[in-house]
């Protein structure tokens, strides 16, 4: 794979746009920096999107590649693949001490980044304990700029990053903004046990962690055929046809556990 520069991103007029949809990651864990890339396999079109450009500018000023897409799926410390002119440029604005995100689509790479300030010293700790709600993190940001990417492909990075929701207006004002879109993430990261009962939801989270419906009935005490009738509904809401659509919509989610190469080498 050839090596991947910034020349243009989308993030210089949508910055104060990103940075809003990013606040609630400050409060959860005091991450302050956030970029999400997708690079295009067919067409070698790459899109950036970051709550903070000054870390992308140094990279461009000094022609640095974008790490981030050769790398494998799956979690990775910026500290053990990047050089130590890299590590030291994020340092000359107190971004440090991050993680990327990989995931590798059948047309598509796409790279999610996080970053705290170097002397966090909690950040690796948060990193190890919070891997799924980044994950979902990331889900949501993505449904969220859906307008960003659709203009960007339509024109070729000449996008006015219209938002197209009301909670992004300019004329908010901006702590009711960020209480709003606090609102907003958390709602988003209940899904989908927003979308189940109270009873339909318990039977969900036990089938996720691998037990059988005969083992679901015996831990929530309720017949056989009421767990057979939770499922019948929890499918229905979830729009999934079978028991293997239902454990892919947890993963989609962020819900279920993975493989994370990061913390594993030791």
């Amino acid at each position: 794979m050839q090596a991947i520069y910034i020349n243009n991103h989308l993030s210089q007029e949508g910055e104060t746009q990103i940075k809003r949809l990013a606040s609630p990651l400050a409060e959860i864990g005091h991450i302050h920096y956030f970029c999400y890339g997708q690079y295009s396999t067919r067409t070698d079109d790459c899109l950036l999107l970051c709550n903070n450009n000054s870390l992308l500018q140094i990279w461009a000023d000094r022609q640095y590649p974008m790490t981030g897409f050769t790398l494998p799926a799956g979690w990775h410390l910026w500290e053990s693949h990047l050089p130590q002119d890299r590590i030291e440029a994020g340092n000359e604005i107190n971004i440090g001490k991050g993680v990327y995100f990989v995931q590798r689509n059948p047309d598509s790479i796409e790279v999610f980044s996080f970053g705290t300030r170097p002397d966090n010293k909690k950040a690796y700790e948060f990193y190890l304990n919070n891997q799924n709600l980044l994950k979902r993190f990331s889900n949501f940001f993505k449904k969220e700029t859906t307008q960003i990417t659709a203009n960007y492909k339509k024109s070729e990075m000449e996008c006015d990053m219209a938002l197209n929701n009301d909670v992004l207006s300019e004329n908010v004002d901006p702590l009711s903004m960020h209480d709003s879109i606090k609102v907003h993430f958390l709602e988003k990261m209940s899904y989908p046990f927003n979308l189940l009962s109270a009873k339909e939801a318990p039977c969900y989270k036990l089938f996720l962690k691998g037990y059988t419906n005969c083992e679901i009935s015996k831990v929530l005490d309720i017949s056989p055929s009421t767990v057979d009738s939770y499922f019948s509904r929890i499918k229905k809401k979830l729009k999934c046809s079978n028991r293997i659509e239902l454990f892919q919509k947890a993963m989609d989610a962020g819900l279920v556990d993975y493989h994370l190469e990061i913390f594993s080498e030791n």
